[in-house]
């Protein structure tokens, strides 16, 4: 299920021995957001971003050559909104992790990598996955 609190609060009362799951699409959903609203963060600095959000949210790999060339020259460019995007690719590999122990230790670190960066819409991530990290 998707992070709202009054949904994951009706699951908990009317399903108290319920396992929540918050699924790769609303969790990919969640960072998409936060992406988005770093870029438009960083366009108040750069004009040049403007058109791009797309770009930033696609997966990589659906990109025509073209498109790739794009991201990777406004990556250059942009600094903060780069580590940005590689936080959000990066946590795919959360989902690829094939232990419990072993994803928990990976979010755990990329929490840590998150929080000690500059990009607070990905701070406000990491705080929403600590308040449901049970």
């Amino acid at each position: 299920m998707d992070f709202s609190p009054s949904f994951t609060a009706g699951v908990m009362e009317s399903f108290p021995k319920a396992s929540i799951i918050y699924d790769r699409f609303h969790f990919m959903q969640f960072l998409g957001k936060a992406m988005n609203e770093t870029r438009i963060l960083e366009m108040k600095n750069n004009t040049f971003l403007k058109g791009s959000k797309y770009l930033w949210l696609q997966n990589p790999e659906t990109l025509s050559d073209e498109k790739k060339a794009k991201l990777e020259e406004l990556k250059i460019s942009n600094r903060g909104l780069a580590e940005a995007y590689q936080m959000k690719e990066n946590i795919k590999e959360f989902f690829e992790k094939p232990t419990k122990e072993q994803a928990e230790l990976f979010l755990k670190y990329w929490c840590e990598w998150v929080m000690n960066s500059d990009i607070e819409p990905m701070k406000k991530v990491v705080k929403t996955i600590k308040a449901h990290w049970q």
